[in-house]
């Protein structure tokens, strides 16, 4: 959370606002804002908002729910755009990103490019785009249970022998397999072909460091760069934990005052680039570990 925090504030040009159970107890940014917002609460606001009885049971169904945040949340939006984020996740320049991309000219903003991304998305503050979910046949299916569609992204296929995420990964096609619901990226994609939605999606936000690569992170704006290189390779809108968090190898830093500028590869954070050679003899460490912890 801390990472987060301080990343936020290196992007004054965007409002965050967590709503949670409790009280952040911590000094925030300037643009930052904690609203108290318990789960029946959210459940209440949801079907009222969307006119039908909604169905929120724990976090994860959350997510289940931000392609409706800009109708859900519609009296705390005021600017152009609104997204949804994760708060285990780093920001990099958000700025900087979207105008090389000159982002006016598109509706939904993705930074993965093969599906709409739950940790980082954007659409335009619109009543069409607000209200895009309604293209999808099984909206209400999803909202009126409490199972965990991934709805936000690109659902499940009915195939559990099919990872999904995979099959996309190598250029496959939505259209080609049967999932659990019609998401948000059916409805999108849908919507580009059939109504001339403007729809952006490509992949500014990583999720894994290769053994060759380091995340370097400078006040507020940050890189991917290849450890054996003197070249930066990519300017990143953010590095989102979910893997990383779970790898027992890797270890977040314990920083009594964040600094400015570090980085992170597969192992920790560093408070600065290490040399070659001791890259080279941290991977054979991290790799003996890994041995260990799948025979123990």
């Amino acid at each position: 959370m801390d990472l987060f925090l301080e990343s936020c504030q290196h992007n004054p040009n965007f409002r965050f606002i967590i709503f949670t159970e409790t009280d952040l107890k911590k000094s925030i940014p300037d643009n930052v804002l904690n609203k108290k917002l318990s789960l029946e609460a959210f459940e209440q606001l949801a079907s009222v908002k969307l006119g039908i009885e909604c169905m929120v049971n724990n976090g994860i169904k959350i997510c289940d729910y931000r392609p409706f945040y800009g109708k859900i949340f519609d009296d705390h939006i005021t600017s152009e755009y609104w997204g949804h984020i994760d708060i285990d996740l780093i920001l990099g320049d958000i700025s900087k990103v979207l105008d090389s991309i000159k982002y006016r000219h598109y509706d939904v903003i993705s930074f993965w490019k093969n599906h709409v991304a739950g940790p980082l998305s954007l659409f335009k503050n619109s009543n069409e785009i607000n209200r895009l979910y309604e293209l999808s046949p099984d909206w209400k299916k999803v909202v009126q249970s409490h199972k965990h569609f991934m709805f936000d992204e690109c659902s499940r296929c009915v195939d559990p022998n099919v990872r999904l995420y995979d099959e996309l990964g190598i250029g496959r096609n939505l259209s080609e397999f049967e999932t659990d619901v019609q998401s948000i990226t059916h409805v999108v994609v849908r919507a580009q072909n059939d109504l001339g939605i403007k729809y952006y999606a490509e992949n500014h936000l990583k999720e894994f460091v290769h053994k060759r690569h380091m995340i370097g992170y400078n006040h507020g704006k940050m890189t991917l760069f290849d450890k054996f290189s003197s070249r930066n390779r990519a300017d990143l809108v953010a590095f989102h934990f979910r893997l990383l968090k779970d790898d027992q190898p890797f270890r977040f830093p314990n920083w009594n005052q964040i600094p400015s500028r570090y980085y992170f590869d597969r192992t920790s954070f560093h408070n600065s680039r290490m040399p070659k050679f001791i890259f080279l003899i941290q991977y054979w460490i991290l790799e003996w570990e890994k041995r260990i912890f799948r025979t123990s």
